[in-house]
């Protein structure tokens, strides 16, 4: 299931962005080839992951009873809507992902840093959630979520363009 509020009718590229930057998904598959196609583009498409080896983690998991007890306030959205938002999700080896899966942000997001001696991720985009973290950013908040699709939906153009290149 998609939940995309359109643009009032419009198509390009501008639309394309600002729909994207809302959009949410249930998806897992469309989730991951969206977001492996966004880290490709950011590497320049000089590795290409193993889908077999490469999962979708969802920073604010599915499973959120949790995060509560961290303090994540959903604002007047429903807490699925920030779970299902493109902004919230992002690659991790499978191994990483299966041992942190529905921690909360402070217990994972040292797994988000840059891979030393077989710890930590490969993924930029990752990664650059870690750095947050590191420069003072001490929770996972609506605000991030939302940050981070604007910035997801702004590189889809480059990707996904109607615009002559």
């Amino acid at each position: 299931m998609l939940d995309l509020e359109p643009t009032a009718g419009r198509v390009g590229d501008q639309a394309f962005r600002e729909d994207l930057s809302r959009f949410r998904t249930k998806d897992n598959r469309l989730a991951k080839y969206m977001l492996t196609a966004l880290h490709l583009k950011a590497v320049n498409y000089e590795t290409i992951p193993n889908h077999r080896e490469v999962h979708l983690e969802h920073i604010l998991p599915v499973k959120f009873d949790l995060w509560a007890e961290e303090g994540f306030d959903p604002g007047d959205r429903r807490m699925e809507e920030w779970v299902n938002c493109l902004g919230n999700m992002t690659l991790l080896h499978k191994k990483t992902n299966q041992q942190i899966s529905n921690r909360v942000f402070s217990a994972k997001v040292s797994e988000y840093r840059p891979l030393e001696g077989g710890d930590g991720s490969s993924f930029p985009m990752t990664n650059s959630i870690y750095e947050r973290y590191q420069q003072g950013s001490e929770a996972w908040t609506t605000t991030a979520i939302s940050e981070r699709a604007e910035q997801f939906a702004g590189d889809a153009i480059d990707i996904w363009s109607l615009t002559p290149p």
